[in-house]
């Protein structure tokens, strides 16, 4: 699986993929917690079901994993997730 991260995820993994074999049937939240770096699975510890209030935004193969089953998504190791930080001010 490709994971492709932006904006400050990038600095903090020190590097913009990351390609992980997965063996078995995983959610995007396994993902993330068991095969990304611990300073990167660290930032995005607060996520829940929802990714929509994360924070962050989440696409797999391209699509919004909200109009898809969030965080709870299945993935496999042909799929790439990209997780892009939400930023603005205010």
């Amino acid at each position: 699986m490709k994971i492709r991260l932006y904006g400050y995820l990038r600095s903090v993994a020190g590097r913009f993929e990351i390609d992980e074999r997965i063996r078995r049937q995983m959610t995007i939240l396994e993902v993330i917690n068991e095969l990304l770096d611990p300073l990167v699975s660290g930032s995005l510890m607060s996520l829940d079901r929802n990714a929509s209030s994360s924070g962050f935004l989440f696409l797999l193969n391209g699509k919004n994993v909200n109009l898809l089953d969030g965080l709870h998504t299945a993935v496999s190791d042909r799929d790439e997730l990209a997780i892009i930080p939400v930023s603005h001010g205010g």
